[in-house]
């Protein structure tokens, strides 16, 4: 990831080759899509970036944990 700019600051909001997931999928008016993301062993409120600065890796499909009372109930 890169820098990105927040509140008219350029930071850094999470940090460079953090492994992260993707919780949202937006637009700014111009259509431009950014990405509400979030570190992979975390569930913080997402952090906003362009496309742009983003790095992509391999890009893996990861279903989400299976609802642990769920998972009690067979039991």
């Amino acid at each position: 990831m890169r820098k990105t700019v927040s509140g008219g600051n350029t930071k850094e909001l999470i940090p460079i080759g953090t492994i992260c997931k993707i919780k949202e999928v937006c637009q700014e008016d111009d259509g431009t899509p950014y990405y509400g993301i979030t570190p992979i062993d975390r569930e913080d409120v997402p952090f906003y970036y362009l496309e742009k600065e983003l790095e992509k890796g391999q890009i893996v499909w990861v279903p989400d944990a299976p609802d642990k009372n769920e998972e009690q109930k067979g039991r």
